[in-house]
């Protein structure tokens, strides 16, 4: 697939969204704005012919098994759609299998259940099996649904589920998600990313205007790029992190990764800290790694 690449979180007159647009929730961060052309998704080859727009919709009577030749929910299950009471927990674990199994079916079997407690479960099992397997359709098919809340949903379950396989895609889908989402989804995709790219991750990160997100997400990064150049992630812990806490526990984690690779070094850099808890807690836990490395066969 087409590799992306993002140039950085603003100016919001850059923004684009993968398909179909929809309103963006209240109290989102500012928009991240990406390389690329958005391609809606396309159902032409599986498309009923007597369904309406916006495509994935099938009647509310239609069983799961008409949707994919995978193992589906019961008859049973979908009849009871149509009723409240929510389904047993065996019905539910059907359900999910199914959905590992047939994410696009399940997805679209759940657009055409009726509000409620059924349709949320199996719109939220549906939209984090797809999200694993396949975020960037998963993702095409969530700016569709036109419920807001349905729709974030949605996108948080597949921009949770692509952190690991696609950061760059969660990024992207991080900008239409509410804070919470975001200050929770942006920093793990960041760190990710950081793991294949640490300076361009650390680059992008720059640009977050938001402190808290940016201190967070940059301390994520740095102990990522500790792994592949420490003294680089040692500088960007000291430099730009703000103190505290937060830069502490990056300061740990870097010297705890250093101290395997190059004793001496880190042991150098400890020793220009200023007194106080951060040299104490720095040199603890080079303590510690000396005594792990003597000690080991």
């Amino acid at each position: 697939s087409r590799r992306r690449q993002l140039r950085g979180p603003f100016p919001p007159t850059r923004m684009w969204r993968l398909a179909a647009p929809g309103r963006l929730v209240a109290g989102v961060c500012a928009p991240l704005s990406f390389q690329g052309k958005p391609q809606p998704p396309s159902h032409s080859a599986d498309k009923p012919s007597h369904i309406s727009e916006p495509f994935p919709i099938v009647a509310v009577t239609a069983s799961p098994a008409q949707l994919a030749d995978q193992p589906a929910p019961s008859v049973q299950a979908n009849a009871h759609a149509l009723e409240e009471p929510t389904w047993p927990e065996a019905e539910r674990e059907r359900i999910r299998n199914w959905a590992r199994s047939a994410p696009r079916a399940a997805a679209e079997w759940a657009t055409a259940l009726p509000p409620g407690a059924n349709r949320h479960f199996v719109l939220e099992t549906a939209s984090l099996a797809w999200g694993d397997s396949d975020p960037t359709s998963a993702a095409q098919w969530a700016q569709t649904l036109r419920n807001e809340a349905e729709r974030t949903l949605a996108l948080t379950n597949i921009a949770s589920e692509a952190v690991r396989s696609a950061p760059l895609l969660a990024l992207e889908l991080a900008q239409s998600l509410p804070d919470t989402a975001r200050n929770e989804i942006v920093p793990r995709a960041a760190t990710e990313w950081a793991a294949r790219d640490p300076a361009a991750a650390a680059d992008w990160a720059r640009q977050i205007p938001a402190e808290s997100l940016r201190a967070t997400t940059l301390a994520g990064i740095a102990t990522a790029w500790s792994e592949r150049d420490p003294a680089a992630a040692a500088n960007l812990a000291v430099k730009e992190l703000p103190a505290g806490r937060l830069q502490s526990d990056a300061i740990v984690s870097i010297v705890q990764r250093w101290a395997q690779q190059s004793p001496a070094d880190v042991e150098a850099w400890v020793n220009q800290f200023p007194e106080g808890d951060l040299r104490d807690a720095a040199k603890e836990n080079l303590t510690k790694a000396a005594a792990g490395q003597s000690s080991s066969p």
